[in-house]
């Protein structure tokens, strides 16, 4: 899951911030304490209860894996199943 924030400067023109699940959880982030300095709030260290659930091995994960890999291989989506 991505987070898109529009980060607005009165001298540069807007561009959109993209942080990954792992950068908002992982609280000495560089990206996430950009994220405190673009709200207002002073850097701190963040905390979180959250724990991730899922399986990594997305082999393990998907039933039909290498299909899929197949049908996306020539897709924008291939880059999903590179690491696989």
């Amino acid at each position: 899951m991505l987070v898109h924030l529009l980060r607005s400067h009165s001298d540069i023109c807007s561009q959109d911030e993209v942080f990954s699940y792992e950068e908002m959880i992982t609280p000495s982030s560089e990206k996430l304490q950009s994220l405190l300095d673009f709200m207002g709030v002073s850097r701190q260290e963040l905390t979180t209860t959250t724990k991730k659930l899922c399986n990594n091995d997305l082999r393990r994960a998907i039933a039909n894996f290498d299909e899929l890999r197949i049908h996306f291989a020539v897709s924008p989506y291939s880059k999903f199943f590179e690491d696989a």
